[in-house]
């Protein structure tokens, strides 16, 4: 026992993890010096990947059912979002992210019927924001789309079919001019984001609730601010919407 080292000890030296046959955790064997030992690896990877999106799913599951029974209640909290601020220790993460993971179980996996295995490979923002598109004709088509596409290029086409738009155009669509980088307000019509509020702005979507009308009007005058309601903070596409994306995806 004296002799071994961990795999700790192996890592700080470059000698790198290779998998055992017919067990679940690594043993340090060798370097990486063989066409079979990438291909290994490249699985494990994959597999690890796979676990990752299992996880995050599993969370929105547990948390599903306790907003769903007002399991917090049972648990000395008259609310859901204080009960997720309460047990940050637990959870770890903010209302916000916490509600993100009940909307993709509730919609996509409830309503829709979609299997977890089917939304592993999609990350968490993505599987969101095909959740205001989704509909039985077109969800596994949208899950596709996702696990193809980084989450800003799904945006961008998710947002042109919903209009109606060709795929071909997608590439170009808005045409925000600012060159700010860090996200205060976004577009949403291509997710450009800026430090201040646009003069031109005639709608603001509020999701943190501490946007003042009056205030913002002084910037941009006439704009109207819409709260959005955490329980149900992903807007849902209209009707024609979804059924124009349903059509570009057949």
């Amino acid at each position: 026992m004296g002799n071994e080292k961990t795999n700790e000890d192996l890592a700080s030296k470059g000698i790198l993890v290779a998998p055992d046959k017919g067990k679940d955790e690594f043993s340090v064997k060798s370097k990486v010096n063989s066409p079979e030992l990438v291909f290994a690896i490249k699985q494990e990877i994959r597999n690890i990947r796979w676990k990752i999106g299992m996880n995050w799913l599993l969370i929105g599951k547990f948390l599903y059912l306790v907003k769903r029974d007002k399991g917090y209640k049972l648990d000395s909290t008259e609310t859901f979002g204080q009960w997720i601020a309460d047990n940050r220790e637990f959870i770890g993460m903010g209302l916000r992210a916490a509600y993100y993971l009940v909307e993709i179980w509730e919609n996509l996996v409830m309503k829709l019927g979609v299997t977890p295995d089917k939304l592993a490979d999609v990350d968490r923002s993505s599987a969101r924001e095909i959740c205001k598109y989704s509909t039985p004709k077109n969800v596994q088509d949208l899950i596709q789309l996702a696990k193809d596409n980084t989450h800003t290029e799904l945006v961008r086409k998710l947002k042109a079919m919903a209009k109606g738009k060709e795929l071909s155009r997608v590439e170009i669509v808005g045409d925000c001019k600012h060159k700010n980088i860090i996200v205060l307000y976004k577009c949403h019509e291509c997710s450009q984001g800026f430090y201040g509020l646009p003069p031109t702005a005639k709608v603001i979507t509020d999701k943190s609730g501490l946007v003042n009308e009056k205030e913002a009007q002084k910037i941009a005058p006439g704009v109207k601010v819409v709260k959005e309601n955490f329980d149900n903070s992903y807007s849902q596409a209209s009707k024609e919407e979804k059924e124009n994306i349903t059509k570009k995806l057949k």
